[in-house]
C-alpha cells in the first residue's frame, strides 16, 4: 500500500488517523477542525487600574499570585498603572517643582539617581530631550544644567561629549581632603590644579581656603567653558 498523506491541503507529513497527520488529528481532536486554534478572549485584571492581560479568575498574573497566596490580590501594597504608552507614562510620573523650574521625574529612579522610563532601562532625561528634539546623535550624552539627575525639564538639558559631561560636576569628589573641587591642602597653604587632557594645571597656592575657591573656579572656566560645573 502506498505511503499515505495527510489530508490537509499543502501538509505533506505522514498520515496518523482520520486522515490527518498527528498535529492536525490532535487539533481535530481538541477543537473539531484540524485547522482550528483555541481562541483566548481579551480580558483585563478586574483591580482597579491595573490594565494588565488577566492569567486566571479575572486577575493578571502578579495580582493572581498575590490572592493565592494570602487571598488578597492587593496584599503588600498596588502594584504600578500600567500605561498605554511612554507618553502617558512620562506625564503621570513628572512633577513640576515650580521653585526651580525643574521638572522632577517620580517614577522608578536608579541607584544612580537617574530615572527610567518604558521598562528597559530607557533614562526619562534622555527621552525627554528626544521626545523634543529629536535622537540624540550617536555617542552624545545629555548633560544636566540643573545638575539635578532626576530632572527631565528639557531647557535644563544640552548635547554634550563624554568629557565635558565629566567635567561639569556639582561638587567635589568624594576624596576630597578640602570639600572644594581642585584644591588641596599642603604645607599650610591651599593648591589649586587640574588636569585636562593628560595636562596639569596650576592655579597658584593661598592662604586661605576661600581665595583658592575662587581661583579653582576661574581656572575651570577658563579651561572648560560652559562645562566649568560648580566647586
Amino acid at each position: 500500500m502506498a505511503d499515505r498523506t495527510c489530508s490537509v491541503d499543502g501538509c505533506a507529513k505522514a498520515h496518523y488517523s482520520k486522515t490527518y497527520c498527528n498535529a492536525h488529528y490532535r487539533r481535530w481532536r481538541r477543537y473539531g477542525d484540524p485547522l482550528g486554534e483555541r481562541v483566548y478572549p481579551k480580558t483585563y485584571c478586574k483591580v482597579e487600574g491595573c490594565g494588565r492581560r488577566a492569567a486566571g479568575w479575572e486577575l493578571c498574573d502578579a495580582h493572581y499570585r498575590r490572592w493565592k497566596k494570602s487571598g488578597d490580590p492587593l496584599s503588600g501594597g498596588e502594584l504600578a498603572v500600567v500605561h498605554r504608552d511612554w507618553e502617558e507614562a512620562f506625564d503621570a510620573y513628572t512633577s513640576r517643582d515650580e521653585e526651580s523650574g525643574c521638572l522632577i521625574w517620580t517614577g522608578y529612579v536608579g541607584t544612580d539617581g537617574y530615572g527610567t522610563i518604558g521598562g528597559r532601562g530607557t533614562r526619562a532625561h534622555r527621552y525627554a530631550w528626544e521626545r523634543k528634539n529629536g535622537p540624540i546623535p550617536c555617542g552624545a550624552e545629555i548633560d544636566h544644567v540643573c545638575y539635578r539627575k532626576a530632572c527631565v525639564e528639557t531647557s535644563h538639558l544640552r548635547i554634550a561629549a563624554h568629557a565635558e559631561n565629566a567635567r561639569n560636576l556639582s561638587g567635589p569628589t568624594a576624596v576630597s581632603s578640602t570639600g572644594v573641587r581642585n584644591v588641596t591642602y599642603s604645607r599650610g597653604k591651599y593648591r589649586v590644579r587640574l588636569t585636562l587632557d593628560g595636562t596639569r594645571h596650576h592655579g597658584g597656592t593661598f592662604p586661605t581656603l576661600e581665595q583658592a575657591a575662587e581661583a579653582a573656579e576661574k581656572l575651570r572656566t577658563e579651561l572648560f567653558g560652559e562645562f566649568a560645573g560648580r566647586g
